[in-house]
């Protein structure tokens, strides 16, 4: 299953809107489209800053003025890759940035419990990139011990960080869990840990 964000936006000096619908393709002749909501879109560049999120519909609109000049436009949301596209606005004119592909998130997720079994809340949990040691995202665990990364994930390997210097760690060492194996549009669950 593979998925990906349609967006066919068109941009202008003075506004500017766009469409993020949700295009799964179980098989190559089938197409079905959503749109997605709450999605974050931020536009940066020569002359100015503007961000919005998406409405219910999966369109945006941003009012403010942009004047002309170079500008990158990024968009993501839970469940998906952050997506940037770099495009100049001229001067009374309309950018049309065509559709930009915006693929699936893995998504990694566990239970985070202490040494008797019961769950660890309010942890801080830390994901990297194995390659780099860059962070990639962070959570705390529910009430549960559970936690969930479900944005900004490529196809690679993982380090995960629990933290116990926080609330819900005292009493608890940290433990790292290295190597965890992600595959874009997949989960990857039963990422748990038992603090000592």
């Amino acid at each position: 299953l593979n998925s990906v964000i349609l967006m066919n936006p068109k941009l202008s000096a003075a506004s500017g809107a766009l469409l993020l619908a949700l295009l799964l393709l179980p098989t190559a002749s089938a197409v079905t489209v959503y749109p997605v909501s709450s999605a974050i879109v931020t536009i940066s560049g020569d002359n100015g800053y503007e961000w919005t999120t998406t409405g219910t519909d999966g369109t945006f609109a941003i009012n403010n003025l942009l004047a002309a000049g170079n500008y990158t436009l990024s968009a993501f949301s839970s469940g998906f890759l952050e997506k940037e596209i770099n495009f100049t606005i001229n001067a009374g004119g309309t950018t049309n940035l065509g559709d930009i592909l915006l693929g699936e998130s893995a998504a990694i997720k566990g239970t985070v419990t202490g040494p008797s079994s019961e769950p660890v809340p309010a942890l801080y949990v830390l994901l990297r990139r194995s390659s780099d040691n860059s962070t990639i995202d962070a959570t705390w665990t529910d009430s549960n011990g559970n936690y969930e990364f479900n944005k900004l994930i490529t196809t690679g390997s993982y380090n995960i960080w629990f933290f116990t210097s926080g609330s819900g760690g005292n009493g608890y060492m940290d433990k790292h869990i290295f190597g965890v194996a992600a595959a874009e549009g997949e989960t990857t669950s039963g990422i748990n840990a038992q603090l000592e």
